[in-house]
């Protein structure tokens, strides 16, 4: 019984790992975040913002177009 739930305990721990967040939105793979953050990016780059800001940007221009960070 201890191996049981020490074998379950670590593929719980070993899924949970493996997923790594991105973001997310219905009816939108994978290509069209990339292209979308891509935007994000360039259009904050052109207003030459940096830094923690920058990050908080993107965040917002994101979620600005429907995503999710999960």
């Amino acid at each position: 019984m201890y191996k049981a739930l020490i074998l379950l305990m670590l593929s719980i721990a070993i899924t949970a790992c493996s997923s790594t967040p991105s973001w997310k939105k219905k009816g939108a793979n994978s290509e069209d975040a990339e292209s979308a953050l891509a935007m994000c990016h360039y259009q904050i780059n052109l207003a030459k913002i940096d830094g923690v800001i920058e990050d908080e940007m993107v965040k917002n221009c994101m979620v600005g177009q429907g995503y999710r960070f999960k």
